[in-house]
């Protein structure tokens, strides 16, 4: 995503979750390579809710190196309601028990 550049809100969410590590993938990796302890990325959508076939979302500032903030139009108009919106990076710990028949998140 760049800054500034506007995004159908779809688009947006669908290129979150791509970003974002797949927990049951990395259980399976984890598995397979007998370890019990990995770190994943998730990113996170704050403040993303809309119905409208219209919402799309501009990113205009990066607030640190795991936030970046901008605003969302939901309107079909140019120049309507700004609602403030921001993507989160965060980092969790995925640990699997001895036996690997159960995993947890840590955040």
């Amino acid at each position: 995503m760049k800054l500034n550049q506007t995004y159908p809100l779809m688009d947006l969410l669908d290129a979150l979750t791509a970003a974002s590590d797949n927990t049951r993938e990395l259980a399976k990796q984890l598995k397979a390579e007998r370890r019990h302890m990995t770190v994943f990325t998730v990113y996170e959508a704050e403040n993303m809710l809309s119905v409208s076939p219209h919402a799309r979302v501009t990113l205009t500032r990066k607030e640190s190196d795991d936030r970046w903030a901008g605003y969302m139009e939901t309107s079909a108009y140019r120049d309507g309601e700004r609602v403030p919106v921001a993507v989160n990076r965060k980092e969790y710990v995925l640990t699997a028990n001895d036996d690997f028949s159960r995993f947890e998140i840590q955040m």
